[in-house]
């Protein structure tokens, strides 16, 4: 249809739509080195990979940037694989780290987009002068986290990224109350990771459990829901990290022989069904 044509003789809507296509511009930091930039310009140009939010932010150096890379660099996520190596050349593992920094900054927000990232990015390239008292905590937090993962079932659990956001403000808050991780916080969460892996949406537990058990059974449910869908949304999240919470910081030991009656009646359920 153009073939042949010089710009000056396409008709005028042609060129109204030339004019207006939409081009998308990522800005490469100067400090880039050649072979960064020609990686960069690389990949834009592989039809079948496109760049992720992460991917283009790491073109922007700084002190935010920085931190959230060493912290990637931490051995927890090789040595307990948190991250598979998918997740490391996308660098998802960055992107959590990001997100961990914010955490441990802001509390739980709500991240159903990469503004708040982004923002971060841009707000504390220079002049983060917490960046080392920050990371001091945060790899306390990391250190805290080891405790629960030498756990096999605690581990598998938390390699969903939500719900090791969610442990990891279950490890600020006891930071904030000056309280270190025990053996009796493993255990409870242990409790509620082996509770969770029974539960079921549609178990009809109706009549059949005590008024202890409903209570944790509906604690359970409501965990379950929040953890199924919008799981960055600031409301899933703090219902997520108030049960946690409540399970491996509040829950009175008098309410393990619960747990137990509760999960004994769950996995008969589970089992009769079958």
């Amino acid at each position: 249809k153009y073939g042949n044509k010089f710009f000056k003789d396409l008709e005028p809507d042609v060129k109204t739509a030339f004019w207006n296509y939409r081009l998308m511009i990522i800005e490469i930091s100067q400090d880039s080195t050649k072979e960064e930039i020609v990686q960069v310009f690389r990949r834009l140009n592989l039809t079948d990979f496109n760049l992720n939010d992460q991917e283009k932010r790491n073109s922007i150096s700084g002190d935010f940037a920085a931190l959230a890379r060493d912290l990637s660099e931490h051995e927890i996520w090789e040595d307990r694989h948190l991250f598979n190596n998918t997740d490391i050349k996308r660098m998802k593992d960055v992107e959590f780290c990001g997100t961990l920094i914010l955490l441990y900054r802001q509390g739980i927000i709500d991240q159903t987009d990469q503004k708040p990232l982004n923002q971060a990015y841009e707000d504390l390239q220079t002049g983060y002068v917490d960046a080392e008292d920050d990371k001091e905590h945060i790899c306390n937090a990391i250190s805290e986290l080891q405790k629960f993962v030498e756990d096999e079932e605690i581990l598998k659990f938390v390699k969903r990224k939500a719900q090791l956001y969610t442990l990891f403000s279950v490890i600020f808050y006891l930071q904030r109350e000056n309280v270190l991780v025990s053996d009796k916080h493993v255990q409870k969460l242990k409790n509620f990771v082996k509770l969770y892996s029974v539960f079921d949406n549609d178990m009809d537990m109706d009549g059949k459990l005590s008024d202890d058990e409903k209570m944790l059974y509906d604690m359970l449910k409501k965990y379950k829901l929040a953890s199924s869908e919008g799981l960055n949304k600031h409301t899933n999240r703090m219902i997520r990290f108030s049960v946690m919470k409540d399970f491996v910081c509040e829950m009175d030991t008098s309410m393990d022989a619960v747990q137990t009656q509760l999960y004994d009646k769950m996995l008969h359920y589970e089992k009769s069904e079958q």
